[in-house]
């Protein structure tokens, strides 16, 4: 509360500064990791300096190499924005030998986020199993697809707000503004989402891999299992052989691929069933990067859940 009350005082300082100084806006440096942190920030910033994004297109931030374009523009970044934790393990060394004193904010550090533990069991795997390459042996170790809960996305916008405005005092008023308009998109989006999904609500499905448990959790949907233990670790026989069961004992409707991801082992996981296939897409490899990609991918994602699955 305190820092909050901290914040505010700081804006009108501000504001007052500016109206007296007339002082001219420096750029803003600001570099982000993954699509909907990016759209996040680029949305709260609202045209204000443009937001530099790491890994583009359909890459993965677990397999990810840094290039040249984004070692310079790191290096040269006031603050950078990452989820945090284990997800982007690339970026370590990069802000450690490039730019130390960056302003560096994981998402996942901010207060009230929801942080999830990856789920256990044979429909997940078994409760040591590497995801993403690592073991379930750290504190840091969570579920970090942390932005597919609105919730979240939510208190990410008010910590983008401050962060920037903190970072440059004169537009303090113009990112608060903007802070509260992403908000009330963020809600009427729940709002929809939870009117798209109610209709499936106890349809049985699997996902690719374990990254859709906030969203889930968000629209109170329930996937059963995961085909794979990770992204980098294809399912062998024996899983394919076990899923099947699984698919045929719980009724499963849809088994969901993603994008950056082989669909013919879906296509051998459902084969000579009435199963269909749908694609979910958790960091919003086919979208555009820009402020609306993480509106249009949680909407897609809605809408595949509901065309699959109905």
């Amino acid at each position: 509360m305190k820092r909050t009350s901290l914040y505010y005082r700081l804006i009108l300082a501000a504001a007052l500064l500016a109206w007296c100084s007339g002082t001219a806006h420096a750029e803003l440096r600001v570099v982000t990791t993954v699509k909907p942190i990016h759209s996040l920030v680029a949305s709260v910033m609202g045209g204000i300096g443009k937001p530099y994004l790491i890994v583009k297109g359909a890459a993965s931030p677990h397999t990810y190499a840094m290039k040249p374009s984004d070692a310079a523009a790191l290096q040269n970044a006031q603050v950078i924005f990452r989820v945090g934790g284990p997800f982007e393990r690339f970026l370590e060394a990069a802000i450690k030998n490039g730019n130390a004193s960056a302003n560096v904010v994981s998402m996942s550090d901010i207060s009230n986020v929801r942080r999830l533990p990856y789920r256990t069991g044979q429909a997940w795997g078994t409760a040591k199993h590497h995801h993403h390459g690592h073991k379930h042996d750290s504190k840091e170790d969570f579920d970090p697809h942390i932005w597919l809960d609105p919730h979240n996305a939510l208190q990410m916008v008010g910590a983008i707000a401050q962060t920037l405005g903190l970072e440059q005092p004169s537009r303090m008023f113009d990112f608060a503004r903007n802070a509260a308009a992403v908000a009330a998109r963020i809600k009427d989006l729940q709002a929809a989402t939870e009117a798209t999904v109610g209709p499936i609500r106890n349809r049985p499905f699997l996902v690719f891999h374990d990254a859709f448990q906030y969203f889930e959790n968000a629209f109170n949907i329930r996937a059963i299992g995961a085909v794979s233990l990770g992204e980098s670790r294809s399912p062998g026989a024996r899983r394919i052989k076990t899923l099947r069961r699984e698919i045929a004992a719980r009724k499963v409707v849809c088994v969901f691929a993603e994008p950056q991801f082989e669909p013919q082992i879906i296509a051998t996981l459902i084969e000579g069933t009435a199963v269909r296939r749908g694609v979910l897409d958790p960091i919003g490899a086919r979208i555009r990067a820009g402020p609306d990609a993480y509106f249009q991918m949680m909407q897609s994602n809605a809408n595949a859940l509901v065309s699959c699955l109905r």
